[in-house]
């Protein structure tokens, strides 16, 4: 692995979790959580938006990955 790559694999996961945290920012945790356990949504917040950008960011590495590998092995 070069380190152009591993810098890749972690911008891609970086930016997956930003992309997940701003989507699940937006949702209304007021009906899920009580008044006084509204502290704790926003901790579910960024778990779960650190869990699905983990998560989305590593299905497209694979898709990049492996269309990588198709185009290599196509054209050599």
């Amino acid at each position: 692995m070069t380190l152009a790559y591993g810098m890749a694999v972690l911008l891609v996961r970086i930016f997956f979790v930003l992309l997940t945290y701003i989507v699940l920012e937006k949702l209304d945790w007021r009906k899920l959580f009580s008044a006084k356990n509204y502290v704790y949504a926003q901790y579910v917040c960024v778990l779960l938006s650190i869990a699905f950008g983990h998560l989305i960011g590593s299905f497209f590495i694979t898709i990049m990955e492996l269309l990588r590998d198709l185009l290599y092995s196509a054209f050599l």
